[in-house]
């Protein structure tokens, strides 16, 4: 089912927030702070990265704030260079759910996006989602045990229907993919971006390489082509792409 947000856009001189008007009706800075939400804000960490689960009265809401990774990390914290409010992470990434969800595709609602100047060359900022309750990792899911045949063949599937959308997910591994009952979603799109769908499907392929790292890092054995679990998995985003 396709889903639209209502957009709105709340823009001061160092600061910039976009937001969904249905659930946000009065979008500040505060809404951002774990220290705001007192008691009704938990700390979840999962993977590399910490975010927050906020009880808001419109619903369940995750709240994570941009930290950097990699060999800058040690240098800018939650730093990043500033080219104008358009073109922050944050904001990229709440335009691209939209983007996403208006396709159908399954991803969590987008909430709202803040981002800040520091000093006048620097950003950094936050970005809400709905918590999609009740899920599992699919990470959880293999220490667990939990895996069938037929959820391999659904996270396949699934990996498949953002490719033929055209959907490059930047961090494609067993953290952002989630399981709730029969229906699997990907989280965390952070430096993520569409692709032509015409053009050869080398990316397509690095993406598929690139989980497959991430799920030999927990399960040597299902990342290994020769076993059932990669082969279910492949032959279920097949069947859906050419679908």
């Amino acid at each position: 089912m396709k889903s639209t947000t209502a957009r709105a856009i709340q823009h001061q001189r160092d600061q910039y927030i976009v937001y969904d008007s249905c659930l946000v009706q009065d979008a500040k800075a505060a809404l951002f702070d774990p220290l705001f939400w007192g008691d009704k804000a938990s700390l979840h960490c999962e993977g590399r990265g910490a975010v927050w689960f906020l009880s808001a009265p419109e619903g369940q809401w995750v709240l994570k704030r941009y930290v950097r990774g990699g060999m800058m990390k040690n240098l800018l914290t939650d730093a990043y260079l500033f080219t104008g409010f358009a073109r922050t992470r944050m904001v990229l990434e709440f335009n691209l759910l939209c983007q996403m969800r208006s396709l159908g595709l399954p991803v969590p609602t987008p909430v709202a996006a803040y981002a800040v100047k520091v000093g006048p060359l620097f950003y950094g900022g936050s970005l809400i989602t709905e918590r999609i309750t009740g899920s599992a990792s699919l990470a959880s899911l293999i220490v667990e045990g939990a895996m069938s045949e037929q959820g391999w063949l659904s996270v396949g599937s699934t990996i498949a229907e953002f490719h033929r959308a055209g959907v490059f997910h930047h961090d494609l591994n067993v953290t952002n993919v989630l399981n709730r009952q029969d229906q699997w979603f990907l989280i965390d799109f952070d430096k993520c971006r569409f692709m032509s769908t015409t053009s050869g499907g080398t990316w397509r392929r690095a993406n598929l390489q690139r989980f497959q790292r991430s799920l030999g890092k927990i399960s040597p054995e299902s990342a290994n082509p020769e076993r059932s679990a990669w082969k279910l998995l492949m032959q279920g985003y097949e069947t859906r792409f050419v679908r």
